[in-house]
């Protein structure tokens, strides 16, 4: 009865989580590069916990590499396949924090499908093409 009881009307409540992300694409293929190079930063905060990731990607072709960093926690290196209609990647979090202990590492598979039209949109600051 408490099981029902908890649903209809919640005991607790779950705290705001606060999300901001921000990537940029430096090597565009309308410069006609076969390369995208991506600068990616990510800030997480729920209560008193906060995270903060920064990292890069490169893509060449269909093959994506990348490299980020989570404040003082861990490493995480990215492999992947990047077609027309989907990505598959391989990650694995390398710890570096007092957690490595309870939690060593981790490896993540990520599949990403797209659907309908992508349409490539323009560089919106037109000046940072002829930078690289």
């Amino acid at each position: 009865m408490n099981l029902i009881k908890g649903f209809l009307k919640p005991v607790s409540r779950l705290p705001i989580r606060y999300n901001a992300r921000a990537s940029i694409r430096i090597f565009n293929s309308e410069a006609k590069r076969s390369s995208r190079l991506y600068v990616n930063a990510s800030f997480v905060k729920q209560q008193q916990f906060r995270n903060f990731m920064t990292g890069f990607s490169l893509q060449h072709g269909k093959v994506k590499l990348g490299l980020s960093y989570r404040n003082r926690d861990a490493y995480i290196a990215m492999l992947g396949f990047a077609a027309k209609s989907f990505t598959a990647a391989y990650s694995y979090d390398y710890t570096i924090s007092r957690l490595t202990s309870a939690t060593a590492s981790a490896h993540e598979i990520t599949l990403a499908f797209y659907f309908g039209k992508m349409q490539e949109k323009r560089a919106s600051i037109p000046w940072m093409k002829d930078l690289f």
